[in-house]
């Protein structure tokens, strides 16, 4: 799944037309699920440096063009990536609120 991935970045990264189509028999949920994977190894691998800046970048370009795309993908996205990463998608405004909204959301829902 991480090579399909590393191609969509680079397919992402390499055209400039709004939408990716994904490879037969590839899922919504585990190609959301292969990103969440590799921003997580990327932001684990040390601090910031180009490469990683350049590698972060392309991965939010191709999460905004799939999203643009899929509905599904969208909505598999604001459920699973980092907050960091949704808003270098431009899926949402600001990282801080959302995560203290999801820690009030949780928390009332645990509550109830």
């Amino acid at each position: 799944m991480i090579k399909v991935l590393q191609q969509l970045v680079v397919q992402a990264s390499a055209s400039h037309a709004d939408i990716i189509t994904l490879p037969e028999g590839v899922s919504v949920e585990a190609l959301v699920d292969a990103i969440w994977m590799y921003d997580l190894m990327m932001n684990a691998s040390g601090g910031v440096n180009e490469e990683n800046s350049q590698q972060q970048q392309s991965l939010a370009l191709l999460v905004r063009k799939l999203s643009c795309t899929y509905d599904a993908f969208k909505k598999a996205c604001l459920l699973t990536l980092e907050p960091g990463l949704l808003q270098a998608a431009g899926l949402i405004q600001d990282a801080g609120l959302f995560s203290k909204r999801l820690v009030r959301t949780n928390t009332s829902m645990f509550y109830k």
